[in-house]
This record gives structure tokens, C-alpha cells and sequence, in this order.
């Protein structure tokens, strides 16, 4: 469903190209009818004329014609009824929608659709996944007629030709209805926003009963106000926890009972005396872990451990060696200082 300001924009385009066809006393009379080809009709499942099989191929837009009245756009309707005409005298079949009588006289609001008063007929084109643009001639023939409709991007769903300008409805899924209906029933404006105060007001009204029932609830949760208090407990959670420890309770009083009433088995004679008697291996086990122990102490107190130097020392002494002064390869020994008496 389209939004209203999508509604209102639509209109006043179309709006503002009829009287600006007004002004500048350009014809409206609709000359041709222009469509995309739809899946089904690409595909062949249904039929088209040999001259327009390779058009549809291509991805052409093309006009309607009277061998093309059994073709359809939305809801299982005829694109537009006046193809149903039988061709008088010498009118060919793309003159059909010149003699039928078709002229854009009026557009009018709906809150889904847009309706266009064309004289004989009352077109209705829901725009929900379309917008009406406006072209010149010169502007259809030689961009969107030659251009295919991958490349545009976008798929004329149907276009009225007049004489100087185009109204195409444009999509880009080629899934748009368009209903009629007879230009004898009375149609006027339906604003889109219908009683808009009236659905404002029960809006509010909504918002309010929301908020009050929030602020029901948070009254039995946590007390006053619409804020939880801190370190509170409601009814609910006390009431759980006091099931909780009732059901822990009675499961450790049944676990009490199972081992009471379980009689204790009686142990023989056997066990008791290997219960009673110590573990050889085990004791050896031990004795000999004593004595690697022992062992490895005594070992490390006869071998005295060999002193580090740090590392500067050790440069400073090969330093000294391999000084020029000292061909033997000997350190400076440092003379001692005198003592002073």
C-alpha cells in the first residue's frame, strides 16, 4: 500500500500536467497505448502477434493494437475496453484508440489509487509499486522506445500517448493492477486522510490505556511509581523461591529415608583382614623413593657447584690479554698501592 505523501505527489503531477496542457491548449485525446511485455507473454505462454513476438523478444515497450485485446495488466482485466470495439470503416487497428473517444479530462484522490477520468472511461491505477511519469515525444521515441527495459532498469506498465507528451506508469516488477469502471458513475475526490482527527484522537487514546496498563503493572511489581525500587522482591518471586526450597527439602528428607530403610551389607571375613592388613608393595613403593632422594641430596652436597662470572667480567680479562703492551698473553697484574704510614 502506497503512503499518503506518495499519493498526494502522484496526484498533483498528473494534476499539474492537465492544466498545463490547459494552458498551453495542447490536445489530451489519447492517441495510442503503449505496455511492457509481462513473463507470460515473453515466454509465449500467451499469445502475441508475429510483428510483436520480436519486439517482446528484445525487450521492447510496444502499442496496444485489436489483435492485443485479450491481453491483461493486474487483476484478470483488459488492459483497456475500448480494444474490444469492432474497427469501423476504413480504421485500422492502430487507430482504434483515436476513434474510441479517450480523453484525459480529470484525475482524482483515493487513499490507494489514483483515478483518471477519461471521458468514456474511469481508469483506477493503484500505486503500489508504481509511479506516473511524464515525457515528450521526442523524448519516448528516441530513448525509451529504443532502449530495453533491462537497461532502463524499469517496465512501462501502461502509457498514454497524447499529442505532445506521454503519461507512462512506470514499475520495476510489472506487477500493477489497473480496474474501470463506467464514466456514468458518479466519482469524486476521496482524501486520502479520512477523518484524520478522529484517527488521531484514538490514537492517543491507544497510547494512553498502554501507559496506564504499564504503569498498573509496575505498581504491583515493584511498588509505587513507574520506576522499580532497588533491591525489592514482588510477590511472585518470594512465592517461588518458598516452592523451591519446600521441593529441595522434601527431596533431601526422601534421600534420608532411601538410605535409612537400605540395610547395610554384611562384609566377610576375608575383607575385613585385607582391610586390616597393610600393603607391601606399597610400603616399598615408598622406601624406595626415600632412598633416591637421599641419594640425590648427598650428590649434590659433595659436588660444589662451579661459579659464574658475568659477562662484562670475562670481556674485561680477555680485554687485558690481548692488550699490544703484552706479548705473553698474560693479564695486567695491578700493582698494589702503597699503604700510607
Amino acid at each position: 500500500m502506497p503512503e499518503v505523501r506518495e499519493l498526494f505527489f502522484f496526484y498533483w503531477v498528473i494534476k499539474d500536467f492537465i492544466e498545463y496542457s490547459h494552458r498551453k491548449s495542447f490536445s489530451l485525446d489519447i492517441l495510442q497505448l503503449w505496455v511492457d511485455a509481462k513473463e507470460e507473454e515473453e515466454n509465449g505462454t500467451i499469445a502475441l502477434p508475429e510483428h510483436v513476438v520480436e519486439v517482446t523478444k528484445q525487450g521492447m515497450v510496444f502499442p496496444l493494437t485489436k489483435s492485443m485485446a485479450h491481453l491483461t495488466r493486474g487483476d484478470k482485466i483488459y488492459a483497456v475496453p475500448t480494444l474490444h470495439q469492432t474497427l469501423e470503416g476504413t480504421e485500422k487497428e492502430m487507430d482504434i484508440c483515436q476513434t474510441a473517444g479517450l480523453v484525459l479530462q480529470n484525475v482524482f484522490k483515493h487513499p490507494r489509487l489514483v483515478c483518471l477520468d477519461l471521458k468514456e472511461v474511469i481508469l483506477h491505477a493503484l500505486l503500489a509499486h508504481c509511479s506516473p511519469n511524464i515525457y515528450t515525444i521526442n523524448d519516448w521515441f528516441e530513448t525509451i522506445c529504443k532502449v530495453d527495459k533491462k537497461t532502463r532498469k524499469f517496465k512501462i506498465v501502461l502509457a498514454f500517448q497524447f499529442e505532445s507528451h506521454v503519461l507512462a506508469f512506470c514499475s520495476y516488477d510489472n506487477n500493477v493492477r489497473a480496474s474501470r469502471q463506467s464514466a456514468e458513475d458518479e466519482i469524486c475526490d476521496h482524501d486520502p486522510l479520512v477523518n484524520f482527527h478522529g484517527w488521531l484522537e484514538k490514537l492517543v487514546t491507544a497510547l494512553e490505556t498502554r501507559w496506564r496498563q504499564q504503569e498498573m503493572l509496575n505498581l504491583k511489581l515493584h511498588g509505587s511509581g513507574s520506576k522499580p525500587k532497588a533491591r525489592t522482591k514482588n510477590d511472585k518471586e518470594m512465592e517461588i523461591l518458598a516452592e523451591m526450597q519446600e521441593k529441595r527439602e522434601k527431596a533431601l528428607k526422601a534421600v534420608e529415608d532411601a538410605n535409612n530403610s537400605i540395610p547395610a551389607k554384611k562384609t566377610s571375613a576375608k575383607q575385613e583382614s585385607k582391610k586390616s592388613k597393610p600393603c607391601i608393595s606399597s610400603k616399598k613403593k615408598t622406601t624406595k623413593k626415600a632412598e633416591t632422594k637421599a641419594r640425590q641430596q648427598k650428590e649434590t652436597k659433595a659436588t660444589p657447584r662451579r661459579r659464574k662470572l658475568p659477562p662484562n667480567k670475562i670481556i674485561k680479562f680477555l680485554i687485558l690479554c690481548f692488550k699490544e703492551k703484552d706479548t705473553t698473553l698474560k693479564p695486567e697484574l695491578k700493582t698494589p698501592k702503597p699503604k700510607k704510614n
